[in-house]
């Protein structure tokens, strides 16, 4: 029961979350819009490493995947299929919900066309990016 309500809690989370891709997209303050609706998948259901993920697909062939674990640890992954990134290099990246949860990060990309970042357990930034269904990312 814990399971099912942490995944409906996480989903209704992000129902209304509108992304900003990094870039020139970005800087021109550009909304992209959902192509695709939710996907919400349970994995390792009454195990230990148990979690729920929820993964949409945006204009400009992005892909936001947000996983939440049984110890309520977030994980974030942007896919953006067209780049190319330097998996030697930092770069930095920054994730705002709006109501001051802002977070900055300074990390190197999983892959070259995806960014994984470790949230952790931040109630903070979760209650901000529910209250106001908002992500921007650059």
């Amino acid at each position: 029961m814990r399971k099912k309500s942490l995944a409906l809690a996480t989903a209704l989370t992000l129902l209304s979350t509108t992304t900003l891709m990094s870039d020139a997209q970005a800087q021109k303050g550009v909304s992209l819009q959902p192509l695709s609706s939710w996907s919400i998948k349970h994995l390792n259901s009454g195990q230990d490493n148990a979690y729920c993920a929820l993964a949409r697909r945006y204009q400009g062939d992005l892909i936001m995947t947000m996983a939440k674990n049984s110890a309520d640890e977030i994980s974030l992954a942007l896919d953006f299929s067209q780049s190319n990134f330097d998996t030697g290099r930092n770069y930095d990246l920054v994730l705002d919900p709006g109501a001051g949860a802002l977070r900055s990060y300074d990390m190197r990309p999983a892959s070259k066309k995806a960014f994984v970042v470790r949230i952790g357990s931040d109630p903070e930034f979760m209650t901000s990016l529910n209250r106001t269904g908002y992500l921007r990312i650059e």
